[in-house]
């Protein structure tokens, strides 16, 4: 099963409304073929990061709600497939414009992934999980790929 079979089944298994809008939404802009931001550089590292992010949340926080894990997981970086720069409201701003529902937890989560300021003051589960996994899955980049900056 490759990594974008892998995602499309984990989303449609979170049965939310405007799902298959933001799969479309996904294939159509390269999602699944894109390099990752600073890492997972290689072709497909966006989707690729996204699911090693999923897969660290899910063995490690058993008690989150499994269509959480993978909003947060899979959407964290979606405003990547434009630029990297400003990619989490943009992020955002994709899911509103598809009509995709987010909790508020999931909403500050995606949002605020890279704000330390953000994770002292608002520590959910699911932001705290989000964050650890998504340095989990960099760092595992970048030990495998000593080479690259």
């Amino acid at each position: 099963m490759t990594v974008e079979t892998r995602i499309i089944a984990i989303l449609r298994a979170t049965k939310r409304p405007k799902i298959e809008d933001v799969i479309g939404f996904m294939e159509a802009s390269g999602y699944f073929t894109k390099p990752g931001g600073g890492h997972h550089k290689e072709e497909g590292g966006l989707a690729q990061h996204c699911l090693e992010v999923y897969r660290v949340m899910k063995s490690t926080s058993l008690t989150l709600p499994s269509d959480s894990m993978a909003v947060a997981a899979f959407f964290h970086d979606l405003g990547k497939v434009e630029r990297n720069r400003g990619h989490a409201a943009r992020s955002l701003r994709i899911l509103d414009g598809l009509g995709f529902q987010l909790t508020e937890d999931e909403r500050f989560s995606i949002g605020h992934h890279h704000n330390n300021k953000a994770l002292r003051e608002f520590r959910t589960p699911l932001r705290r999980s989000l964050s650890f996994a998504d340095s989990v899955s960099t760092g595992w980049w970048k030990a495998r790929h000593p080479h690259r900056p």
